[in-house]
């Protein structure tokens, strides 16, 4: 299970940007969009990329793919 991912200095992305699945301390939908792990690890269903075009998402996913 992948909880964050960052990448920096790779192709169009030069700045740092972190993709992570952690949840805030929201309760607000959570029954809809968090599970907690056992060992208590308050963890997305779900995230979104975007930006503007030719900004890194494809990228992204190619970096998780790797």
């Amino acid at each position: 299970m992948i909880l964050n991912f960052s990448v920096q200095n790779f192709g169009p992305v030069k700045e740092n940007q972190i993709l992570s699945f952690e949840a805030d301390s929201s309760t607000h939908l959570e029954d809809q969009y968090v599970i907690t792990t056992q060992s208590g690890i308050r963890v997305l269903k779900l995230g979104l990329i975007y930006g503007a075009n030719a900004s890194g998402k494809t990228l992204s996913f190619g970096l998780l793919i790797f």
